[in-house]
This record gives C-alpha cells, structure tokens and sequence, in this order.
C-alpha cells in the first residue's frame, strides 16, 4: 500500500476525529491519556497524518507534559492517540508515523516521549517500559503499558521514582484570593 506523511493541517481534523471514533469510540475520553489532553492544544509541527489514494489513513499527534522528579520539573511529551485505519493495518503506517514523529521530537529537543501502549508493538521503534521505575499519573494506568522513549533527550535511563503531569495543571493553577 502506497501513502505518503504529511503534516496534520486543521482542515484534517474532522477525518481524523471520524478515524478515531471509528477505532477507539468514545470511551477514549474516559482514558488516563486522554486527561493529558484536556485544554491543552497538541505540540505544533507534531501532529503528522498518513494519506493514500483514497484519504486519510492514520494520524499521529504529541502533547505536551511536566515530568516531576523531586523537586524538579522538565518538558517532556506524550505520543497519542496514533491510529491506523482498519483498511491500512499491517502495512506499516503506523510505524512510519511514529518513526516521523520522533524523528521531528528529536530534531527538536522537545524532550523525552511518554505513552500508554502495547510494548510488543511500540517497542519496533525504541519504546521501552517505564517499569522497573515507578511512575504517578493522574488516573489509572497499567504499569506494564506506560513506555518511554528518549527521543534525542538524553535520557536513557529512568530516575527510580517521577510523575508525570499534564500540563495544564501546572499552568492553570487557580488564584488562592
């Protein structure tokens, strides 16, 4: 199957919404990835959708996050959702996508990338489990499906203990008058 990557544009959105209804349902909102998300616009230049001749068929896009390790806080990034049309599986988008994406994040210096996956699948590119460290989210995640990558940070290991934060927490704080 021929594609081509392309940066995600805002007349995208709708077909990439549609994908991921179709994919993963509403239901997606419930997730702990998704409160990563929540008021928070998507990293720009890092949202990148695979076309072929008969349109989209997957997308990819990062967000912003706050890694907390002790008493310090450090840019990082969180892949997702990435979805594949049913039509387009198997035929490494999904890969070409991520490979993309973390080629651009790494370019950029934007930190290391986080997600919430399937390390069987996400590990073809060098994602790698948080596990042994132990993490804190807001919400619940199976530790065996939180993966890191470094993506050009120079992070490649672990600290033993962090949380991850989005990043509207930290930066809509409410006023205490």
């Amino acid at each position: 199957m021929s594609f081509v990557l392309e940066q995600e544009k805002a007349a995208d959105a709708v077909a990439i919404d549609a994908l991921l209804d179709q994919a993963f349902g509403v239901a997606r909102f419930e997730r702990t990835a998704y409160r990563f998300r929540d008021d928070v616009q998507p990293v720009e230049g890092l949202g990148f959708i695979a076309r072929g001749h008969n349109g989209l068929l997957g997308s990819v896009r990062f967000w912003p996050l706050h890694i907390n390790v002790e008493d310090t806080v450090t840019a990082g990034l969180l892949l997702g959702p990435l979805v594949v049309s049913s039509a387009a599986q198997g035929t490494g988008v999904g890969t070409a996508l991520m490979r993309k994406g973390l080629a651009v994040a790494t370019d950029r210096a934007l930190g290391p990338v986080f997600l919430v996956g399937d390390a069987a699948y996400y590990s073809r590119v060098g994602f790698q489990p948080v596990m042994p460290s132990l993490c804190l989210m807001p919400g619940p995640v199976p530790p065996e499906r939180l993966l890191f990558h470094p993506a050009g940070s120079g992070w490649k290991t672990l600290p033993e203990r962090f949380s991850l934060c989005p990043v509207s927490v930290l930066t809509h704080v409410p006023s205490s008058t």
